[in-house]
């Protein structure tokens, strides 16, 4: 029977060294692919794995908007080598735009994915109201004036012989809009005792002259009045209302208007994003 052969020394030792000098498996590290476009307040699952892993050393995440570091974390890594986690992208640091999260682990292996925020949230407006409330027509007869209306209820509402327009009472919880749709029968602004071209209403909120928007239609106008919160009374002043004044209209209508300016109540041009 042959015997066992034996190495010399120095062969021991070119084996051992050869050993001892032999690399490490490489270290590679990878991204599960996101979406390419989250909205602000969408939350974002970050996984991926390693291989081979490497004790209980953790994987290093950071996402940045351009060269700005917004987020870091350590991640464990599971025996089979996988690592995820949720990052919440709610909060002051995120911006519309480009967005990249880069993984890191042993031996200099990154990973790297981009993505975009696409929008801001928009936080929601009061809702609108839609409603209609009937007024006094005199002779017994009365008529209905639409409305819409946000951040308030309508409380009341009623034709003023002696303002020659409407008023509107309003519960304000916030600032909000109304917009009136109302007959140009029941009251308007216009030339020569409601007979001629159209003029401009004056629009009062809480002793405030305002601006307001008007839709002239052939039979209606639309009226559109801002208010802020608590605010309660909105007067709509014109040169008529039913029954006509005829010429007296126009004269106390442009006392009412002289009045306003005299006081110099309120600012033109308040408006609400």
């Amino acid at each position: 029977m042959a015997g066992v052969g034996l190495i010399s020394a120095a062969t021991a030792a070119a084996l051992l060294l050869a050993l001892v000098a032999a690399p490490a498996a490489a270290q590679t590290i990878t991204l599960v692919e996101l979406d390419p476009v989250y909205e602000r307040g969408d939350k974002i699952v970050i996984s991926g794995s390693v291989e081979p892993r490497v004790g209980e050393i953790p994987v290093t995440i950071q996402v940045k908007r351009g060269s700005n570091v917004i987020a870091v974390d350590q991640l464990k890594v599971s025996r089979d080598g996988s690592f995820a986690t949720i990052i919440n992208t709610d909060g002051d640091v995120w911006e519309v735009g480009a967005h990249s999260v880069q993984a890191a682990y042993q031996q200099g292996a990154t990973a790297r994915q981009e993505f975009e925020i696409s929008s801001m949230p928009v936080e929601a407006g009061p809702e609108a109201v839609e409603g209609a409330s009937t007024v006094d027509l005199g002779d017994g007869e009365e008529g209905r004036i639409q409305y819409t209306i946000t951040g308030g209820t309508v409380t009341d509402m009623a034709l003023s012989r002696e303002g020659l327009g409407l008023t509107v009472y309003v519960s304000a919880e916030s600032a909000g809009t109304i917009s009136l749709t109302a007959s140009r029968a029941y009251f308007d602004a216009r030339a020569d005792g409601c007979e001629g071209a159209d003029e401009e209403f004056i629009v009062i909120v809480d002793g405030r002259q305002v601006d307001h928007t008007v839709e002239r239609g052939e039979s209606e106008n639309v009226i559109g009045v801002d208010f802020f919160e608590d605010e309660g009374r909105i007067q709509i002043v014109g040169t008529c209302v039913i029954p006509e004044f005829g010429a007296a209209a126009v004269a106390l209508a442009a006392a009412s208007a002289a009045a306003v300016a005299a006081a110099g109540l309120g600012a033109r041009g308040r408006t609400f994003a």
